[in-house]
């Protein structure tokens, strides 16, 4: 089942919904159980939404860089709250590139939780 991008997980199984705080905490394990069908699924993380991710820390890092050169005498207060605010969005946007898998559809490493389908 093909999930629209940027959106929660569901079970490859049973389609259950997962809510944000699930998959926060399943998001640094290799295997999961669906709470509703009781199945057993892998954890990917999207590539395409992963650089999605990259791109969205380069440009925090370029509206930093903005500021000091168009404001040169802002306070590095500023400057460190931007930081922190894409640090933030990073963090809070990372559940919707996660995707529950099932393991007979994929081929996957052994030493990461890095996926390739």
């Amino acid at each position: 089942m093909k999930q629209s991008p940027l959106a929660l997980p569901v079970c490859p199984y049973c389609s259950q919904r997962f809510h944000y705080k699930e998959v926060m905490r399943s998001k640094g394990q290799e295997d999961c159980q669906c709470p509703k069908c009781k199945q057993k699924f892998k954890v990917t993380l999207e590539t395409p939404f992963s650089i999605l991710i990259a791109v969205a820390v380069i440009a925090v890092l370029l509206v930093n860089v903005c500021l000091y050169i168009f404001i040169p005498d802002i306070n590095f207060l500023y400057m460190a709250g931007v930081m922190l605010l894409g640090v933030i969005t990073v963090i809070l946007l990372l559940p919707l590139t996660i995707r529950y898998v099932k393991p007979e559809n994929m081929k996957y490493s052994t030493r990461t939780t890095r996926f390739k389908k």
